[in-house]
């Protein structure tokens, strides 16, 4: 098991949230700076500011860790890598990083710069975890969907450090597999503009015809791992992570405040008298809830009821009681606990909507006042909406708790770190002042006045602590002093206190300075090999297409001669062999974008029996890329678009990982598809087909019928999702590995080809999930002919070309892109 120390790491959206973080106990702090990180609606910081941010942390003993967590575009891989490099020479002690392609470039140009794979990564095996490594990622932020159990195999079976979301809002989607808001609005979640659909309203279908009440079925509970504390540190974590940039100070300064009192707790009386009292809870509860917690997948549960909150996707707040009785811009409540004047209330009318408002009036047997007991009846305004009686009421914001926390960093410090100090002072010399800090920074200061030999008061040693001890205002308290003095001088206390802030003031500097670093030896050249504009080229080579099937298909012969590889899920061999006698093309076995420890392993063991019988492996992580390269050496494998293939850089990354086809992500243009070249290995794009929207532990059904845990029986492992525009998004569960896919509500549809054509694209993907075999045989002669420059098609392809068009498609991305 590994010893280690649990690091606290807090969230800052702001240089107040930084404050706050800081004063109340986070060892470590992330932020984000311009536009390349995963909250760009968060306040952040401006490169000014970031500086200014890294040294407030590192004078008070703190790390930094930036966030370069989205995915990076050819055209802007200069400009990260200038705003990595001036974050490295300012002291970040880290960045935090999703792109593959980044993490390659920052390890050949910063080699010093210290990288966290975000969990945007998906690294959810060892293999995965090892591949980063061995890239020189110092620390895997592992995704939130593992159980304390895969996370110690990982711990166990890797070196780098592990971190782990202990608190604060989860993603229903794993991170990094979400395009939901992406193609739905736009708004990437993997370039820091998530609109979080998953917070809107769906309703439920078993057969797309007849729907449930609309509801939040895909809306996550906060995370709550308070309890959980020693078992996350048998674990193997490292780092315990409060999500929250987008949160205000006030929220970041209590939560903080409370992990913070049970790792020290932790920490000093041990496992076995490790509690966590009630007070506390009703406190993190208090500052931000989606009705209730949840532990996650931390201990394993399945009961995905307690994971989700159906009612209400923002913040519940605390029961304060009941509508008793009703008036013009009053309700009548019964308190079960205190309330304040400026508190924050919502009613949950009995229709489901939500009244809000803040108290501006409390009336208490007919009399104004500002403050209610609990168990008081009181009337509170200002109600603007009608209510009924009986519905349910939440303190959702308390005043004084928020007062209370923003007192904890706007007003005077707490001093944190401990000085020693050497004064002497003797007659016809300077004065010196030595200041030590626990790091041995230290700084000498002589006076510009000699001492005096006292006329009436010789300068005490009792005065000379009492100036000496006057910190105030900053990060620093007198621990130890030594004065070494002729008890028979004196000079101004003027000067006294001058040579004081000086001190301080140098060592402040040494503490800051000491984290600084000079631009590497060499980082100029990336401007000449990778910031300007490469020799973009016609592919010139033999363009085929692809056929990928999300389930095993009743035929493929009616591909051939139109499609040159087709991608099947693993399946017995039986089936296989069937499959392979009747089709003339290549056939690879893919596998999943999610993949455990104890799942790649069963997978290797499927493919053991497959190997024989097909060309290739499409691997959907990069621990499948690593563990099916060593046990498959001679396997030709594809890097899937889970893998996020987005610039040159990590078309260069699956390259070396030896794949011989990459698939680009679904979220690039035509123009940036253009401008990325490969020499060595095949490109692959999707031109037709439904793209896998979220990909998730949770099953919708399990809201709205009992779940047996036995998918592959239930009658709920594939249904559809209406969203709020009646745009209908079909899902499908594994029934193996009992996780679900939601799909675009539109298969993409993307036949301008000779654009493609002008790429380095080669093989052109169709995607099938439910199509028939006509309508396969439609898609793939239709676009054999556009590759194969044939745009005058007969007449039943054209007629039934209209008749798909008809039920509704998108471009996808080939022509918006996402910002």
């Amino acid at each position: 098991m590994r010893k280690h120390k649990l690091e606290l790491l807090a969230p800052a959206g702001s240089f107040e949230s930084l404050k706050a973080a800081v004063s109340n106990g986070a060892d470590a702090i992330y932020l984000g700076g311009g536009k390349h990180n995963a909250r760009v609606n968060a306040a952040n910081f401006t490169e000014k500011e970031l500086a200014a941010a890294i040294d407030y942390a590192h004078e008070r003993d703190k790390k930094v860790y930036t966030t370069l967590n989205t995915l990076v575009k050819n055209h802007e891989l200069k400009d990260v890598l200038r705003f990595a490099e001036y974050i490295y020479k300012e002291g970040a002690d880290a960045v935090i990083v999703q792109d593959l392609g980044l993490v390659r470039l920052l390890k050949e140009y910063l080699p010093e710069l210290c990288i966290h794979a975000s969990t945007q990564m998906t690294l959810a095996n060892s293999e995965a975890v090892k591949t980063v490594e061995s890239m020189g990622v110092n620390r895997v932020v592992l995704p939130r969907e593992l159980t304390l159990d895969e996370i110690r195999i990982i711990g166990e079976n890797t070196s780098v450090q592990l971190e782990v979301f202990v608190h604060g809002a989860l993603c229903v989607c794993y991170s990094g597999q979400c395009l939901m808001s992406s193609f739905i609005g736009g708004r990437s979640g993997n370039r820091g503009l998530c609109a979080q659909p998953c917070r809107l309203p769906w309703s439920l279908s078993k057969d797309g015809k007849v729907y449930g009440n609309s509801s939040y079925l895909i809306s996550p509970r906060d995370l709550m791992t308070i309890e959980l504390l020693p078992r996350l540190k048998n674990a193997g974590i490292s780092s315990l992570k409060i999500e929250g940039r987008m949160k205000s100070p006030e929220y970041v300064a209590i939560i903080t405040s409370i992990y913070r009192k049970y790792l020290d707790l932790l920490e000093n009386l041990g496992e076995s008298r490790y509690t966590v009292e009630k007070a506390d809870k009703e406190i993190l509860m208090q500052a931000f809830n989606r009705g209730g917690f949840t532990r996650g997948y931390l201990e394993g549960s399945r009961n995905f009821s307690k994971l989700v909150y159906p009612k209400h996707p923002k913040n519940q707040g605390v029961f304060i009681g009941k509508v008793l009785d009703t008036r013009p811009l009053y309700v009548k409540v019964k308190l079960n606990k205190s309330l304040s004047m400026g508190d924050g209330i919502e009613i949950f009318n009995m229709q489901g909507n939500v009244v809000s408002f803040i108290v501006t009036s409390i009336l208490e047997k007919n009399q104004q006042v500002r403050f209610a007991k609990a168990g008081s009846e009181v009337w509170l305004g200002d109600v603007k909406t009608a209510v009924k009686k009986e519905s349910p009421v939440y303190r959702t914001l308390s005043r004084q708790l928020f007062d209370e926390a923003r007192k904890t960093f706007e007003q005077k410090e707490t001093p944190v770190i401990p000085l020693d100090m050497e004064f002497t002072l003797k007659e016809g010399q300077p004065a010196k002042l030595t200041v030590t800090d626990p790091e041995a920074n230290s700084v000498s200061i002589i006076s510009d006045t000699m001492a005096e030999k006292a006329v009436n008061k010789v300068l005490s040693n009792e005065h000379i602590r009492k100036q000496l001890d006057k910190t105030g205002g900053t990060p620093y308290y007198l621990r130890n002093l030594s004065i070494s003095s002729d008890n028979d001088s004196t000079m101004p206390v003027s000067v006294l206190n001058a040579m004081r802030r000086k001190a301080l003031e140098g060592i402040k500097d040494l503490r800051v300075n000491n984290h600084k670093k000079p631009s590497p030896q060499g980082f100029d050249t990336f401007s000449r090999e990778w910031a300007v504009e490469k020799n973009l080229k016609k592919n010139t080579g033999e363009l085929l297409l692809s056929a990928f099937f999300y389930a095993p298909p009743d035929s493929i012969s009616e591909l051939n001669g139109l499609v040159g590889r087709v991608y099947l899920p693993v399946m017995d061999l039986p089936q296989l062999n069937k499959l392979k006698e009747e089709f003339y093309g290549e056939i690879y076995i893919w596998t999943p974008s999610i993949l455990k420890d104890t799942e790649l392993d069963a997978v290797k063991e499927e493919l053991q029996n497959l190997v024989s019988y097909i060309d290739g492996i499409a691997c959907g992580n990069l621990g499948a890329c690593r563990i099916y390269k060593d046990a498959f050496s001679d396997m030709p494998l594809c890097a899937e678009p889970s893998i996020n293939i987005f610039n040159d850089a990590s078309v260069e990354v699956v390259e070396k990982l030896d794949a011989d086809t990459a698939v680009l992500s679904p979220e690039l243009n035509l123009k940036e598809v253009r401008k990325i070249i490969s020499a060595n290995i095949k490109l692959e794009s999707i031109i037709y087909g439904r793209i896998p929207l979220m990909t998730m532990e949770h099953c919708p059904s399990s809201l709205e019928m009992p779940c047996s845990g036995r998918c592959g029986e239930c009658s709920g492992n594939k249904g559809f999702l209406k969203d709020r525009k009646n745009e209908v998004f079909p899902f499908i569960r594994d029934t193996v590995l009992s996780r679900t896919q939601i799909f675009n509500a539109y298969p993409i549809f993307m036949d301008d080809i000779d654009a493609v054509k002008e790429t380095e694209v080669s093989i052109f993907r169709l995607v099938f999930i439910d199509e028939s075999k006509s309508v396969r045989k439609t898609l793939a002669q239709y676009f054999h002919d556009k590759l194969s420059g044939k745009n005058k098609h007969d007449d039943w392809i054209i007629e039934s070309i209209n008749e798909i068009k008809d039920n509704g498609f998108t471009k996808g991305h080939w022509f918006r892109g996402v910002d």
